[in-house]
């Protein structure tokens, strides 16, 4: 299948496709090593039950800190009215694009309130463009980007100042959350010249690569990659990760993570493990170390979620599991 280009205009929201799963996703995520902290948020626009969600965590110290949940709000409105440029909003989150496929401003308004700006350093890499695929079940379109984040976050009365970096994806197309088998999505950031996503997914038998490895201002698409995990206390609970990242014509990354803490997620029987994690790999000979994150997703079922929920913060499961 052939695909147009990404375009800055690809910012806004899509034509509405079929099918009744089809809906549009906007993530960014930042760390910065001074606070030994980790974030992320995303907003998800699910036309077809008129719903908009989102949400934000943050891990500090190894632990859960913070989570704002707003999902399933209803739509009533014209989805063609919601523009990029004035703000994308679930409740009191707003995301304002202020050049696209370069920078955007991360809002929270409120008493628990965040200001970011959220700006690209690499440029934006599709992962459809260089011939990879990605399970029809999981997005149609979907782009990248490593990013250098500045700002300020309030989450439960402190307040941080945030100099860090953090990565950024964007996709519009069908996402059955039910019937998702699994993934992993990989991503760190070393500094302005190094950073590298690799997405690994799993649907009937078949395994799915891509993502890219961006060094000296050029992104590479990822060829092919070998993900090993060692688990903490639980089964799926990433401790420590070894990855060989095989991009441009069998150059061989070789990466070493150590997750730093954990936040779990639960979504439709989908187990979503999201773990802040530092990073060690070898470029032109020189040793470099950076963060970032380690998702692991894998389908247990309702029962399955049930059973995991003893593992969860108290105070965070009522608001994690509709998400």
């Amino acid at each position: 299948m052939a695909y147009s280009k990404i375009e800055p205009q690809d910012e806004e929201l899509h034509t509405i496709g079929e099918g009744e799963n089809w809906q549009e996703s906007l993530y960014f995520n930042w760390a910065d090593e001074r606070h030994d902290v980790f974030g992320l948020t995303r907003i998800g626009y699910r036309f077809r039950q008129k719903q908009i969600d989102g949400i934000i965590l943050t891990i500090r110290n190894g632990k859960p800190e913070y989570l704002y949940p707003a999902v399933k709000l209803p739509y009533r409105g014209d989805w063609a009215e919601i523009t990029a440029k004035d703000g994308l909003r679930a409740k009191n989150l707003v995301y304002k694009a202020i050049e696209p496929l370069k920078k955007w401003r991360l809002l929270l308004e409120g008493k628990d309130a965040m200001d970011l700006t959220w700006e690209a350093y690499t440029p934006v890499f599709d992962f459809h463009a260089f011939g990879q695929e990605l399970p029809a079940n999981v997005t149609g379109r979907h782009f990248e980007q490593c990013g250098r984040v500045t700002g300020w976050t309030r989450f439960n009365g402190r307040e941080l100042e945030i100099n860090g970096f953090g990565q950024r994806d964007k996709s519009w197309g069908v996402r059955d959350w039910a019937n998702i088998e699994g993934w992993n999505w990989i991503s760190a950031q070393f500094g302005e010249d190094f950073g590298f996503n690799v997405w690994e997914g799993f649907l009937n038998g078949k395994i799915y690569h891509n993502g890219f490895v961006f060094i000296d201002g050029e992104n590479f698409p990822v060829e092919k990659a070998v993900v090993n995990f060692k688990w903490g206390k639980y089964k799926h609970l990433p401790l420590e990760a070894g990855l060989e990242i095989s991009y441009r014509s069998g150059n061989i990354l070789k990466v070493n993570a150590a997750a730093l803490g954990h936040f779990p997620l639960a979504k439709k029987g989908l187990w979503i493990q999201e773990s802040h994690a530092q990073f060690t790999a070898e470029l032109k000979g020189k040793i470099r170390k950076g963060l970032g994150v380690i998702e692991h997703a894998y389908h247990v079922g309702i029962l399955g979620t049930l059973i995991r929920l003893p593992r969860v913060p108290k105070a965070l499961i009522k608001a994690m599991v509709p998400f």
